[in-house]
């Protein structure tokens, strides 16, 4: 009897124990062991979160993530002001009032002939006027689109549509004058004229609007190619553009520039020749000089202005300013908020959203007290000023920039009077001859226009 209920014991601790290996665990089922520690966990505690396993199985957010999409480029946008040019491949006068942009972007090859164009409208029609430099000029290709040529791009409406609309229109026309358009229905609505240069040619262009004309104030779809064979070769090997360089211009205009119609141009004046002495006093040799005044607002609506005249020589554009002003202060830290005049000087007329190398800004306070933008034009200007019973007077010379410019040139000009009206060392009003952008010191493209004359 005994031995049976020792071995019943024995059985029983037996089957104890293969039950506990069976389990594989310490007897603990709600615990897991650690790999790398031996430590017990929760079984549903999430492993560390460096752990191969956590990064392969829980991926971080960020990698889930798509990366934001990229903002889509705006097209670039230019001013075409009212004017009605002749058709006959000269770049007259008018032309002078407006913007200039350039074909600097690729829509094939990367370097080749590029062109600055100009825009002018009126109730009828669209101008425009190029200047190619092409240093080898070959229609060699009986495609037209591969012969060295111009193309300007119409979007009446601006649909930016991925086909043409009827109010669309490509017009192409190359050095010799010989052109081609499509749709070809719209033919009819250029006329235009060239004229080889040595540094390449001149393309001159009317296109009558299509359809109900566009109003001031409106913005059209534009674009303006220079297409090039570069070695007589009859293959087109490369493409400037001004904006779209998609390549589909022909076909689709939702990548093409911007062009809005504004009003009148720029105002001018004239500049005869003469050479003045540099002391503050009115010599006689300006009253051969037109006069005029800064009547436009940048900042505030009455306060300072300018009477203001301007000779020119080979070496110097001349500046004299008869300034009222009834308390002079110069209270600020800030050169431009003290009493003082500006001259900016764009030599090329270039008409620019940022300065180069041939402009300037120049600024006289009534103590004679000169800055310049940039720094390196300092010794450019020589000044001098004399306090008047009503303010002040401020005569200037600057020397040109690089090549002198010649009579009959048009030069980008402005002249500006800064005032603090009550001493507190705040400028209170700009007065300007043209550009009320407030935008000058920086940028050309508003600034009026100053033509070089002869002697009176």
């Amino acid at each position: 009897m005994r031995k049976r209920i020792m071995m019943f014991m024995l059985c029983s601790l037996l089957l104890v124990f293969m039950a506990a290996c069976s389990n594989g665990s310490n007897g603990d089922t709600n615990k897991t062991v650690d790999n790398e520690s031996g430590n017990a966990m929760p079984e549903n505690t999430p492993a560390p979160a460096d752990s191969t396993e956590s990064q392969k199985d829980e991926p971080v957010a960020e990698e889930k993530s798509e990366p934001p999409a990229p903002e889509k480029e705006q097209p670039l946008t230019t001013k075409a002001v009212q004017g009605t040019p002749v058709i006959d491949g000269k770049i007259d006068d008018i032309w002078g009032t407006a913007n200039i942009i350039t074909t600097d972007r690729w829509a094939g090859g990367s370097s080749g002939s590029t062109a600055k164009v100009r825009m002018l409208w009126d109730e009828g029609h669209i101008y425009v006027l190029a200047e190619v430099t092409d240093k080898l000029l070959t229609k060699k290709s009986a495609n037209v689109w591969e012969q060295d040529s111009v193309e300007v791009f119409i979007d009446q409406n601006n649909g930016k549509t991925s086909t043409y609309e009827p109010d669309d229109g490509q017009y192409r026309i190359n050095f010799d004058n010989e052109a081609s358009v499509s749709p070809g229905t719209l033919a009819g609505n250029l006329v235009s004229a060239a004229q080889k240069m040595d540094y390449g040619y001149i393309v001159e262009a009317s296109i009558a609007w299509n359809g109900t004309p566009p109003k001031l104030g409106d913005i059209i779809g534009f674009d303006f190619q220079v297409n090039n064979d570069e070695n007589d070769d009859g293959v087109r090997d490369s493409v400037a553009i001004w904006n779209d360089t998609t390549g589909q211009s022909y076909q689709n205009t939702s990548g093409i520039g911007l062009l809005e119609l504004v009003g009148e141009g720029p105002r001018t004046t004239t500049a005869v020749q003469g050479k003045p002495a540099i002391d503050g006093k009115i010599d006689d040799i300006w009253s051969k000089a037109n006069t005029i005044s800064t009547d436009r607002w940048v900042q505030g609506s009455s306060g300072s202005t300018a009477k203001v005249r301007t000779l020119w020589d080979d070496g110097y554009i001349y500046v004299l300013a008869e300034v009222t002003d009834k308390l002079l202060t110069k209270k600020s830290a800030n050169v431009w908020e003290q009493d003082s005049a500006e001259i900016f000087i764009d030599q090329n007329n270039g008409k620019t959203s940022t300065y180069e190398a041939d402009d300037g800004q120049y600024r006289i306070n009534f103590d004679n007290e000169a800055s310049v933008n940039p720094g390196t034009l300092a010794g450019n200007l020589v000044s001098a000023v004399q306090k008047t019973k009503d303010g002040y007077i401020v005569e200037a010379s600057i020397a040109w920039t690089g090549t002198a410019p010649k009579a009959g040139d048009i030069i980008g000009f402005d002249f500006q009077v800064n005032n603090d009206e009550n001493d507190d060392g705040v400028r209170d009003s700009v007065a300007i001859w043209n550009d009320t952008t407030g935008q000058s010191y920086q940028n050309t493209s508003a600034l009026g226009l100053l033509i070089l004359g002869g002697t009176k």
